[in-house]
C-alpha cells in the first residue's frame, strides 16, 4: 500500500520539477507551446490529489485517492508528451483526444469523490441530479483551463488558441468526456455495486 500512496507523488513531483526545470530556462526541451501553461495544472493536480488523499485517508477509502490520482496524472503525462513530441501539431485528433480524456478523468475522480459523500450520508441527492452535478463540475474545470489559454495569449501574445473555433471545440470534447463518463458510472451502479475506484472501503 506504502507504494502505492508514494508513487503517485512521485510521478507528481518529477513532472513538475521538470516543468518547473524548463520554465526557469534550466532545462531546453523545445516545447510547442508555453512551460507555464503545463507548469500550472501539474501543480494544482498534485494539490488536488494531495488534499483528496488526506480526506480520504479519514474513512479509511485511500484505495479511491490512489486510483484519482492515477487518472489526473493520465491527463497530465499525455499533455506534455503531446507538446514534447509535437502531436498536437502532427495529428489532429490529439487535441480532441486530450480533451476528452480530460473530461472522462475530471469525471471520474468527481463522481468517485460524491459518490463517497452520499455514501457517508454527507450529501444526499438523487442518482440525475448526481450526474447533473458532476458533469457541471467537470465541465468547470475545463473552462477555467480555457480561460489560462487567453489570458496567457493575451499578455503573452502566445497562440495557444489557434482559431476561433479551437476554445468552442475543446469544451465540447471535455463535455462528452464527461457527460459520457458520468453517466455511465450512474447506469452501471443502477445495476450492480460499484466499481473498483468507487468501492468504499469498509471501516472497522
Amino acid at each position: 500500500m506504502l507504494i502505492l500512496w508514494l508513487l503517485p507523488h512521485l510521478l507528481f513531483a518529477s513532472l513538475t520539477s521538470f516543468e518547473l526545470l524548463n520554465y526557469a530556462k534550466l532545462l531546453h526541451f523545445p516545447l510547442h507551446f508555453s512551460w507555464l501553461a503545463l507548469v500550472l495544472p501539474a501543480a494544482v493536480g498534485w494539490l488536488t490529489w494531495y488534499c483528496l488523499n488526506r480526506a480520504l485517508k479519514k474513512s479509511h477509502s485511500q484505495n479511491m485517492a490512489i486510483q484519482a490520482g492515477i487518472l489526473i496524472l493520465i491527463s497530465l503525462y499525455a499533455d506534455i508528451l503531446g507538446n514534447l513530441a509535437g502531436f498536437y501539431s502532427q495529428f489532429f485528433w490529439y487535441d480532441k483526444l486530450t480533451h476528452f480524456w480530460g473530461g472522462v478523468s475530471a469525471a471520474s475522480v468527481l463522481f468517485a469523490l460524491l459518490w463517497h459523500w452520499q455514501k457517508l450520508g454527507k450529501i444526499k441527492l438523487p442518482l440525475t441530479w448526481l450526474v447533473v452535478f458532476v458533469i457541471s463540475l467537470a465541465i468547470s474545470t475545463a473552462v477555467i483551463y480555457e480561460f489560462e489559454e487567453y489570458f496567457e495569449d493575451y499578455f503573452n501574445q502566445t497562440h495557444k488558441i489557434s482559431d476561433r473555433f479551437d476554445t468552442s471545440d475543446d469544451l465540447m470534447w471535455h463535455f462528452l468526456g464527461a457527460s459520457l463518463t458520468a453517466t455511465s458510472l450512474a447506469l452501471f451502479n443502477r445495476r450492480k455495486e460499484a466499481p473498483s475506484f468507487l468501492r468504499l472501503k469498509k471501516n472497522t
